[in-house]
């Protein structure tokens, strides 16, 4: 398989003043071109640093590719690092100068000397057109290496990306395998004990499974490789079929699916409405402030704790859910209570791991318990 690593360069990035989104883009495309990314770097704006960067990738991986560090100013530094990196000089190019020329006074502006810098490119580079901006972008082919350097503004490095970048890999590479993911969603259940579960099929090397922990989730990875989108399924849904006879009970979902959108998908499907209240002992928590308007699921603070024995006035086709959530020494500790006419259960659950995961992992940890709760409705449990 050929390999790949991913260079972003920018200072920004380093002070987390601008976020890379660069980095998931380009390596969700080289998937699908069914190339492996081994790395991806980011890196402040300096020539050498960059230049050495670029040298170490290239030892190892059969394409690299850069973004940002192609603008006009001192501190856009990657054409001056490309060249140090192949030990070249810069060359001007007359027509890419005009180009820039023309982009300018079609907006009505004229190009200060600086921009004049972004016709220069490293001497064995070959200039890569971009249609939606100034900043030429360029590729350097050397002893079966490819080193492609690309804007750092998304809408351009995107646009480049799919008109040139991709037909510039499968013209020198035989590009002919996919790679493709299936996500398998569980809840309620420890990263450690979906590892223990599943261990043998973490050993396969295609597809390959891995895990991947969230808070009160555990996302299970699947990925192949194959010559077709067919294949790679077939592939994928053997392992998959294997996972879930595993762990099935703990499964609320694939790829894109949320624990609230199945909470709201059993409530529809049992014609019921599902009505959370919430007592909340830490002042500065509030629990499912973001939480999607709809029908069947609301949430409703108590102003002190729930005990079973409240009448709380619900509808008839409402399903009542509580929890009460205390910290002491720094466990928090939640009491969570599901009352129906046919039935009544209680549970309890200890957090004592980061705290700025505990927003997230005491909404999970509740819609896991109305999760369950729900599906045994809808089996007639």
């Amino acid at each position: 398989m050929t390999q790949a690593e991913i260079i972003t360069i920018g200072t920004e990035l380093l002070l987390g003043e601008t976020l890379d989104t660069n980095t998931r883009y380009l390596a969700q495309q080289l998937r699908h071109l069914g190339v492996d990314l081994f790395r991806a770097t980011s890196i402040g704006d300096n020539p050498l640093r960059i230049a050495e960067m670029i040298r170490e990738s290239l030892s190892r991986a059969e394409i690299v590719i850069t973004t940002g560090g192609l603008g006009p100013t001192i501190d856009d530094p990657t054409r001056n690092a490309a060249a140090i990196a192949f030990n070249v000089e810069m060359d001007f190019h007359a027509d890419l100068w005009k180009e820039i020329y023309r982009k300018f006074q079609v907006r009505g502006a004229i190009p200060s000397d600086n921009n004049q810098k972004q016709a220069f490119l490293p001497a064995n580079a070959v200039a890569i057109h971009n249609p939606v901006g100034t900043a030429p972008a360029f590729y350097i082919a050397e002893q079966k290496k490819l080193l492609v350097c690309l804007p750092g503004v998304p809408a351009e490095m995107k646009t480049i990306f799919q008109h040139e970048v991709i037909p510039l890999l499968r013209g020198h590479f035989e590009l002919h395998q996919l790679i493709k993911t299936h996500v398998i969603r569980t809840s309620g259940i420890g990263e450690s004990v979906v590892d223990a579960q599943i261990a043998d099929l973490e050993t396969s090397s295609n597809p390959t499974v891995g895990l991947s922990a969230h808070p009160g989730c555990v996302d299970i990875r699947i990925t192949a490789k194959a010559n077709s989108s067919q294949e790679a399924d077939r592939m994928i849904d053997v392992v998959e079929q294997k996972v879930i006879s595993l762990l099935q009970p703990h499964i609320y979902g694939f790829d894109q699916d949320t624990l609230l959108e199945k909470v709201i998908e059993l409530a529809a499907n049992r014609g019921v409405t599902v009505t959370l209240f919430v007592f909340c002992a830490i002042n500065e928590l509030i629990l499912f402030s973001n939480h999607t308007n709809n029908n069947v699921f609301e949430v409703k603070k108590l102003d002190r704790p729930y005990t079973p024995q409240q009448d709380l006035n619900l509808e008839r086709r409402a399903l009542l859910f509580a929890v009460n959530i205390y910290c002491q020494d720094d466990i928090a500790t939640l009491d969570m209570f599901f009352t129906s006419p046919q039935k009544h259960a209680e549970k309890k659950k200890l957090f004592n791991n980061a705290l700025p995961q505990l927003q997230k992992w005491m909404e999970n940890t509740c819609l896991d318990f109305i999760r369950r709760q729900l599906s045994e409705v809808e089996n007639g449990e």
